[in-house]
């Protein structure tokens, strides 16, 4: 279970930038320096925080390039609009966890 990227908060940055969304704004050395000197060390490389630009349709192209197989998927949605998770373009979005549950093809 992950937090998509375009998720209102999905740089995890919820206590710095309380705003949904805003996330998307920064530039990603902005945020990787917000996130790492929270922890009282600094860093401008987003990976180095653990954080990646992971989406739904991004999860689901590695997902089906690594070979494996989704059992089962749930999306979360942003203040309870199911509706917002239905549709690709939304789902980014409108996704504010997304849950799986893997297995391999073979």
């Amino acid at each position: 279970m992950f937090a998509p990227w375009c998720s209102p908060y999905g740089a995890h940055t919820a206590d710095l930038l309380p705003v949904p969304w805003l996330h998307l704004l920064y530039p990603k050395s902005v945020l990787a320096e917000m996130r790492s000197s929270r922890g009282g060390w600094h860093s401008r490389d987003l990976g180095g925080t653990g954080l990646y630009k992971l989406g739904v349709g991004k999860f689901l192209a590695l997902v089906q390039q690594a070979a494996l197989e989704v059992v089962q998927l749930q999306l979360l949605p942003v203040w309870r609009q199911q509706w917002m998770t239905q549709w690709p373009v939304l789902r980014e979005l409108g996704s504010a966890r997304l849950g799986a549950v893997l297995t391999n093809r073979m």
